[in-house]
């Protein structure tokens, strides 16, 4: 009973994210159908319950010990990977700028008429990816979630109940505020077109300006971290 208050709280706590919630409001305003939001928490589940297995059974260490012995045999092959990457985000970043501002008028309304098609229809597999990048980038600062982790690395529990352990987790607890978005979209979709609608132009505007702005800062700032 101790361990399952402890892993109620623990979830509880690392579902209380002010950033994933905000995430799910603007994503929800780009889908069709209320229940595929379903996927884009599936991808969060799955990736966090992935993320546990690796941290419990060592994976994480072995990968970043990996990653160390590389860096350290391959100096210059790693810098090398690093820069294409680093010239991978300012390309693409670029590439999308362009296209918002100084393309043709006649490009710009083609541009236009396939984000209106787009608008509110983000496939299943697309949701079910953005949850996973979602979680990915969240990971590093998911403090409860690592507490969590470190505290059944210390106990001896068996692979069974470790797994269930973790499914409860992940699968039930960690996602509660997003299970009630979902609830409350289902429930009460009506009352939220106006705050949707406020939603896809931010969304927009992210995906047109601010993210090819951040994707080129990236790449620079990389760069400049490599030439030191």
């Amino acid at each position: 009973m101790q361990l399952l208050m402890i892993t109620i709280i623990a979830g509880v706590t690392d579902g209380m994210n002010p950033v994933a919630i905000a995430q799910q409001l603007l994503i929800q305003s780009k889908t069709s159908n209320q229940h595929h939001i379903l996927f884009y928490i599936a991808g969060i589940e799955v990736t966090n319950f992935i993320f546990g297995l690796m941290f419990y059974y060592g994976f994480a260490e072995l990968f970043s010990k990996s990653i160390n012995t590389f860096q350290a045999n391959l100096p210059y092959l790693w810098w090398a990977g690093q820069a294409l990457l680093a010239i991978g985000f300012i390309y693409y970043g670029g590439v999308r700028l362009y296209q918002r501002l100084f393309q043709s008028k006649s490009n710009k309304l083609i541009l236009a008429e396939e984000n209106n098609t787009f608008n509110g229809f983000l496939s299943k597999k697309k949701l079910f990816l953005i949850g996973i990048i979602a979680c990915a980038a969240e990971l590093p600062t998911a403090a409860p979630y690592l507490a969590y982790l470190a505290y059944l690395t210390s106990l001896e529990l068996s692979n069974v109940t470790f797994i269930l352990l973790l499914l409860l987790y992940n699968i039930i607890i960690f996602n509660w505020p997003l299970y009630l978005l979902y609830i409350a979209s289902v429930l009460f979709n009506q009352y939220l077109d106006k705050l949707y609608q406020s939603l896809q132009k931010i969304f927009d505007m992210m995906s047109h300006y601010l993210l090819p702005l951040a994707s080129i800062s990236i790449g620079l700032l990389w760069i400049l971290q490599l030439s030191k």
